[in-house]
């Protein structure tokens, strides 16, 4: 069983149902990749066949990661004018609350 890559120990052990149940999903995988194969050799024969493929195989690949630059923006600030955003008045409440409770 090389797929699984069993010494030949273990598989002298194995339940012979846990054997034959492993040989099974072997014969499967292999079929797997011989249809691949296949596919990949009619592909190359015929230009749209190859494209119609490409696009199959990177569909199930699917898009692991996608660049895209963010243009840098310079930012300054300025501490005269308070950002309208933050929540100063909770922050103070936050800050004595941790105050008063010492954590």
């Amino acid at each position: 069983m090389k797929v699984f890559r069993f010494r030949e120990k273990d598989l002298l052990k194995m339940p012979i149902k846990k054997f034959w149940a492993f040989n099974s999903v072997c014969e499967r995988l292999q079929a797997a990749d011989d249809r691949r194969m296949l596919h990949l050799l009619g592909a190359v024969t015929n230009q749209e066949s190859f494209t119609k493929l490409n696009e199959h195989l990177t569909e199930r690949a699917g898009e692991i990661y996608v660049f895209q630059p963010v243009a840098r923006t310079l930012v300054v600030d300025d501490p005269a004018t308070p950002d309208p955003g933050l929540d100063r008045e909770g922050l103070e409440s936050l800050r004595a609350h941790i105050m008063r409770n010492g954590k």
